[in-house]
This record gives structure tokens, sequence and C-alpha cells, in this order.
């Protein structure tokens, strides 16, 4: 039964009367909402809200129109859908077991390009017009042709150290990395033409992105390129401003004092631990730091140790990352240039053989493998000095004939011309 409730009515009475209150049962209200008082009563219910996906919106640029897209906030050297593009998987390591660790996603091949000669460009392909979403403050106007201003590009970056770079003339783009010393950055540069309603209109924009590394680093190598790309005549006018950027000064080298191993002891087989995990980041911040240390000469007794050795010839044996491999085998490089014992320890193993793959498979000789000139330069340099030892030891490298025909499968198929002639030496060091 429903409580009853007062209800407060005003009679026709006169100014001032007071009103007068009667009791309403609950029959009448049952009676006037038309509620039945038996046990079949069927009660309305509110229909929950149907539960709906959200949907992630892409940030907006703040101004009005197309004007807007054309610039990005100070400090993006990417543009939107480039900077947060996701990362593939991460691929395991050795000694880790597959069900544990995320599926692997090796890395496409980056072939090395070399200073592009006139008739090598497509005379059909044109350059791309300029999109409404760019860089603008990573870009700059040339008002050469497009085939000069590429072909000028290509030897600006072939002359840069640590550096190398892959030329689609079909597009008019080009990718790369490069290394300040352990830091690693990946950039693109895309050739586009302005058009007619362009401020500089019918000339070429050059727009440079960081796809991945070290923002300063980056910054500093776009204005490098820039300032040899002026001197060359091939460079008019900044895209954000017609004043082109100004140069940074030269990279400081990293001092071997900000790496002290020997005040932590433990240090150096905590990162080798770290070597060992099933995912790339741990294994990129291990091998630059330890590439990082082993520059001081100090630190060299800490890390000379069979697992260590171990460890960084099995990651090159087994990885396919540019950073980590290359990193890896600087650590060689230093421990092989400052320990003798270590080379002799290595020579008694098969890490002669296992670096010598490693340099096949690295430079080139396999379509399906990822190729880098920048870890071939490295391993080579460890390999050289490895060879520091005396015939009788290195006359047993000759014997196994596994590092010989990887050699030889470099002279053959490699397209890296000093790579091949490191690999000649090589081989005349062995055979000796």
């Amino acid at each position: 039964m429903y409580r009853s409730r007062d209800e407060t009515t005003k009679p026709h009475s006169p100014m001032g009367a007071q009103p007068q209150k009667r009791t309403v049962s609950s029959e009448e209200l049952m009676a006037q909402y038309n509620i039945s008082s038996g046990d079949d009563t069927v009660y309305r219910s509110i229909k929950a809200p149907v539960q709906r996906p959200e949907v992630q919106f892409a940030p907006v640029a703040k101004g009005k129109g197309l004007d807007a897209m054309g610039s990005l906030a100070e400090g993006f050297d990417a543009p939107p859908g480039f900077a947060i593009a996701p990362k593939p998987k991460p691929k395991p390591s050795f000694g880790v077991d597959p069900q544990l660790a995320p599926p692997s996603a090796a890395p496409k091949r980056v072939e090395v390009a070399m200073p592009l000669e006139p008739d090598s460009f497509n005379k059909d392909a044109e350059v791309p017009v300029l999109p409404p979403t760019y860089n603008i403050h990573t870009s700059v106007i040339s008002q050469a042709d497009r085939d000069s201003v590429l072909q000028g590009l290509s030897a600006v970056l072939s002359e840069l150290p640590n550096t190398e770079h892959e030329v689609k003339t079909r597009n008019y783009r080009i990718r790369g990395t490069l290394f300040w010393e352990e830091r690693m950055v990946r950039f693109m540069i895309h050739l586009f033409a302005t058009g007619p309603k362009h401020r500089h209109q019918d000339n070429i924009l050059i727009e440079f992105q960081r796809r991945e590394g070290d923002s300063f680093t980056f910054q500093s190598f776009f204005r490098s390129v820039v300032e040899r790309m002026k001197t060359r005549e091939l460079v008019h006018f900044g895209a954000h401003h017609d004043r082109l950027p100004m140069p940074f000064q030269a990279l400081p080298p990293l001092e071997d004092e900000e790496m002290d191993f020997s005040q932590d002891t433990t240090l150096a087989d905590n990162l080798i631990e770290m070597c060992t995990s099933g995912y790339l980041e741990p294994q990129r911040e291990a091998t630059s730091v330890l590439a990082k240390g082993s520059r001081a000469a100090r630190n060299i007794p800490l890390l000379s140790s069979p697992t260590c050795l171990a460890t960084l010839t099995g990651m090159l044996r087994n990885c396919q990352d540019v950073q980590i491999s290359r990193n890896a085998a600087v650590v060689l490089h230093n421990l092989f240039t400052h320990d003798s014992s270590c080379r002799e320890e290595a020579l008694k193993k098969t890490v002669f053989r296992d670096l010598c793959k490693s340099l096949k498979d690295w430079s080139g000789t396999d379509e399906n493998i990822a190729s880098s000139r920048l870890v071939c330069a490295e391993l080579c340099g460890a390999l050289e000095q490895l060879s520091r030892v005396d015939k009788a030891m290195l006359s047993q490298v000759a014997k196994d004939g596994g590092s010989v025909k990887s050699l030889e499968r470099i002279i053959q198929k490699s397209s890296y011309r000093g790579i091949t002639d490191r690999a000649k030496h090589l081989i005349g060091l062995v055979t000796a």
C-alpha cells in the first residue's frame, strides 16, 4: 500500500481566508495514477543507457582552415602520425624462451647509397606535391632543380661521419641512420613541389623528419646539412622564415669521467644481465652504457670477463637491431684494443668465426637480412684488433675455414667498397 499524503487546496473564499487541508487516501492516489494493488503488478523500469565505445580524436591544430595545418609547435620535429606511430613488437634475444617473450619483428633491410650519379635518376618520376601538413620548422626552400637537390643531399650525407643513407629516386625521398657516439637517430628527408599558391611558388621544399632518437642530435644534424647545402648554393630560404637556420656548434665529446664502473663493481654484471632481456629497449640501454663506459681504459678490466664476451658475441649473432649490434661491436672493439688477455681468450673460442659471420650478414650479402655499413665498420675494427696476437694462435683460425669463407663471401657479394677492402685485409692476416 502507498502512504497517504496531505494535499493543500485553496477554496473559493473571501480574501485572506485560511486555506483548508484535506487528506487524500492511498486508494484515490492509486485510482488517479491507474495503479493496481494486486500481486501481478508490472512496474515500468528505466532502460540502461547503451554503452558506446569511446572514439579517440586526433588533436586539432589551432586556427582555421588549412592555414593552421602547415606548421607544428616549436620542438615537434615529426608530423602527426609519424612521431606517435606505434613501434613494432620487439624480437626475443638469444637464450630467452619464445613462449615468454613477445613475437619477433625483424627490421626491414636498410641499404646504404653512395653519392648519386646524374644518370641514376628516374626521368619519369615526379616530385610529390607539398601536402597541407608538414613540419615547417625543419624545412627549407631550394630554387635549384629537383635532381641537383637530391644529388647534393646524397653527396652531403656521404661526407658526414657515422652516417648512412638510402636514396629513393622514384619518390624523391632519403632515409638514413646516424650515430653520435652511442646515440642513434633515424631520419627521413622528403622533397616536395611547392606549387603556384605557395609563398615560394614553383620551388622545392626539403623537409627533414626525425623518426627516432635524440632530438638534440637531430637538430645538430639538420642544421649541419642545411649549412653544407647552402655552401653548394642548393638551399636559399627557410620555410618558416626566409632566413635559414643557424648552425649549431660542434657537439662536445662525451667525457670518460662521466662513466666510472669502479664506483659500483656490480654495474658491469647488471648491464650484462640486461643484455639477455627478451625486449629491445633494455638491450639498447645496456649496450649504450657499455659502449660509453668501454671508452675509458680503467673500465676495461671490469668488462673483460668470459660472460661479457659470450653475451656480446651472442647478441651480434642473433640480433638484427642496428643500435644494439653497433654498440655491442663497439664494446668488443674497445676490449680487444686495450686487453691482450681478452684477445687470447676470444681466439681460444669461436669468437673470431662468429664475428666474421656477423660481418657477412650485416654487409648485405643476403637480401633477407638487414645490412648496415656502420655495424660493419665496428665489426671490422674488432676483428682487426683481435688479429693482434701471435701468428701461431692466428693460424688456428685459418684451419677452421668458416671465417675465411665468410670473408670471401663478403668480397664477392657485398656492395660496400670499404668493407670488401677490409675483408681482403683480414684474409691476408689470417692466411699469412
